[in-house]
C-alpha cells in the first residue's frame, strides 16, 4: 500500500457521476478527477454527502475509488490521496465498507456517526463505534461531524477530543459550521490531528483557528478560489484573502441551499457535464438551472477572474470584462478582435487561439449575457450601465488578483474611466489591447460636456496626459450616444514604437 500523507490544503468532495440511465458514468469520474488534479488541490474525496454515497450500492462505491485513483494516477498526481467516505447504519457494515475502500485504492476513511438508531445509542456507545471502526479499518480514520446528514447528532468537541487519541484516527471534518469547536479541537487535539472545516464559506476562519484547511464541495466549482484564500493566508497577506473569502461565501451559500444538485447544475452549465443525479432526487428544470446558474455567474465571475478554473471558455469573457467599457454595443467582431490581439498568455491555459476564436464565435450570446446581465447589472431592456454593485463585483480584487493591475486611486492608463479607480497597466497583455482599443474605438462624455474624446494610441503603451485628464474628470460616458470605429482587417498598431498587425498566434501558452 502506498503511503501517500495527509497534508494540509483543500480537499474536493466529488459528486458522483451518472449517465441517463442512472449507471455510474466512470469516464466522467475519471475526467473531473483528473481536472481537479491540476488545480492545486490537496486531496479528493469520495463517497461523502456531495457524493451520493446513500445512493450507491458497494460494488458501485468500489468502482469510483478505482476510477478516482487511475484518474489520479494518470495525471502524475500519484501522491494525492483519496479519501473515502465509509459511514453506514452498522459498526459492522462501516468496517466492511473501509476495507473495501483500502483495496479499491483509497488511503483515508471519512466516517459519519451512525445516526439511524440515534436514540438508542448512548454516547459511550458511539465513542466505542468509532474506535472499533479505526481497530479494524486497514487504513486512517477521519470523524465526520455533519449534523445535517446525520439526524440532528452533533458531537461535542469533548468527544472528538477523546477520540483523537486513538492511533488511527488522525482528524476531523466538522461541517458543523462549529468555529469555536474548531478552535477547540485544533488547539487540544494535537498537532498530528488536523481539522479540517467542512465547508469553503469559513475557509479563511478555518486557517485562523488553527484548522488545516476545508474539505468543501463548491471546491468542484472554484478549487483553485479556494486554494488562492489558503495560500494568501500563509504568505500573510490577510486582507486579500479576506476578500476572496467574502466572494467564496456567497458563492458557497447557493451551493449549501441547493445541496449536490446545485453543484452539479452548476457543473454542467460552466464544464459540460454532471448534472444527472440518481432518483429519487432530479435534476433542476431548465428554468430553474437557468435561474441557478444566473446567481451563481454574479458570484463565480469574480472569482474566475482571479482564475479559479472553472473552465478555458471564460478566459475570453475576462478579457472582454477588461476592456468592455470601451462599448455597450457589444458586437461578435469585438469578441474577434481581442483574439487577435492577444500577446501574452491567458492565465495558464493552453488551447490554440484558432480554438478559442471559435468558442468566442459560437457562444457570443451567452458571453453577452455574462457580462452585461451578470456582472456588471446592465439591464438588457435598456442597453446601459447600471451602477457599479461592489458586492456584486470587487473590481480591486479582479484587477489585483487575476491581471496583476496596481489601482492608483484616480489616475491610470487605460482607455476607460473605472467607478472610483484608476487603473495602471502593469500586464503586457493589457497594454497591448489599451494601445489597440484607442486606437480603434472612441467613446462620447456625458452630453453636459459637448465634447468627443477620441483616444490615440501613442508611440508606446500610455495614452496622452489631455486623455487621462480628461477621462479622470469622474464624467459618465454616455453609452447611448457612442461613437466607435470597427476593427478593420490588417489594421496596423503600435506598441513600445512597433508596428505590428493584429494576427492568430498558433497557441497560447
Amino acid at each position: 500500500m502506498v503511503n501517500r500523507p495527509l497534508v494540509p490544503g483543500v480537499y474536493v468532495p466529488t459528486v458522483a457521476f451518472f449517465a441517463e440511465n442512472e449507471d455510474v458514468d466512470v469516464a466522467t469520474v475519471e475526467k473531473h478527477a483528473a481536472y481537479l488534479a491540476k488545480s492545486g488541490v490537496a486531496g479528493i474525496v469520495v463517497q461523502g454527502s456531495n457524493g451520493e454515497a446513500v445512493h450507491l450500492d458497494r460494488e458501485e462505491r468500489n468502482t469510483i475509488t478505482s476510477a478516482t485513483r487511475r484518474a489520479l494516477d494518470s495525471v502524475g498526481a500519484t501522491s494525492m490521496p483519496v479519501i473515502v467516505g465509509t459511514g453506514a447504519p452498522s459498526t459492522r457494515e462501516t468496517i466492511n465498507l473501509s476495507k473495501d475502500a483500502a483495496a479499491a485504492g483509497g488511503d483515508y476513511v471519512l466516517v459519519l456517526p451512525p445516526s439511524y438508531y440515534k436514540g438508542l445509542v448512548s454516547s459511550a456507545a458511539l465513542l466505542d463505534h468509532f474506535r472499533a471502526v479505526a481497530d479494524a479499518s486497514p487504513i486512517p480514520v477521519l470523524i465526520y461531524n455533519f449534523p445535517g446528514a446525520s439526524a440532528g447528532l452533533d458531537l461535542s468537541s469533548d468527544d472528538i477530543i477523546a477520540l483523537s487519541s486513538h492511533p488511527n484516527i488522525i482528524g476531523t471534518k466538522l461541517t458543523c459550521g462549529n468555529t469555536g469547536k474548531l478552535t477547540r479541537i485544533a488547539s487540544q487535539a494535537g498537532s498530528s490531528f488536523l481539522t479540517f472545516g467542512g465547508s469553503c464559506d469559513f475557509t479563511l476562519q478555518t486557517l485562523i483557528g488553527g484548522g488545516a484547511g476545508v474539505i468543501a464541495g463548491t471546491a468542484n466549482l472554484i478549487p483553485r478560489a479556494c486554494v488562492q484564500i489558503m495560500e494568501l493566508y500563509r504568505a500573510g497577506r490577510v486582507e486579500e484573502a479576506q476578500k476572496i473569502q467574502a466572494i467564496v461565501a456567497r458563492a458557497d451559500w447557493l451551493a449549501i441551499k441547493g445541496g449536490f444538485v446545485a453543484v452539479k447544475s452548476a457543473l454542467q452549465s460552466y464544464r459540460g457535464y454532471g448534472q444527472q443525479p440518481r432518483r429519487p432526487c432530479v435534476a433542476p428544470s431548465s428554468e430553474e438551472a437557468a435561474a441557478l446558474k444566473d446567481a451563481f455567474i454574479v458570484q463565480l465571475s469574480v472569482i474566475d477572474a482571479r482564475g479559479s478554473g472553472i473552465g478555458w471558455n471564460h478566459r475570453v469573457t475576462r478579457l472582454v470584462l477588461v476592456v468592455h467599457k470601451l462599448s455597450v454595443y457589444v458586437k461578435t467582431e469585438w469578441a474577434m478582435a481581442i483574439v487577435f490581439v492577444l500577446h501574452e498568455p491567458v492565465s495558464r491555459v493552453r488551447t490554440s487561439s484558432k480554438e478559442l476564436y471559435n468558442h468566442a464565435r459560437g457562444n457570443w450570446p451567452e458571453l453577452v449575457r455574462f457580462i452585461l446581465r451578470g456582472c456588471y447589472g446592465v439591464s438588457l431592456s435598456e442597453n446601459r450601465i447600471g451602477p457599479l454593485d461592489r458586492e456584486q463585483l470587487d473590481l480591486e480584487v479582479m484587477l489585483r488578483g487575476f491581471w496583476n493591475l496596481d489601482v492608483q486611486g484616480g489616475r491610470g492608463s487605460m482607455p476607460f474611466p473605472a467607478p472610483s479607480h484608476g487603473i495602471k497597466a502593469e500586464c503586457p497583455m493589457v497594454r497591448v489591447m489599451v494601445v489597440y482599443y484607442s486606437s480603434t474605438w472612441g467613446f462620447r462624455r456625458d452630453a453636459r460636456s459637448r465634447s468627443t474624446i477620441q483616444h490615440q494610441a501613442t508611440s508606446g503603451d500610455q495614452l496622452s496626459e489631455a486623455s487621462l485628464s480628461s477621462v479622470n474628470q469622474g464624467a459618465t460616458p454616455d453609452y447611448q450616444r457612442m461613437e466607435k470605429k470597427r476593427p478593420i482587417a490588417g489594421h496596423e498598431y503600435h506598441f513600445n514604437g512597433v508596428a505590428a498587425k493584429p494576427r492568430i498566434r498558433d497557441e497560447l501558452v
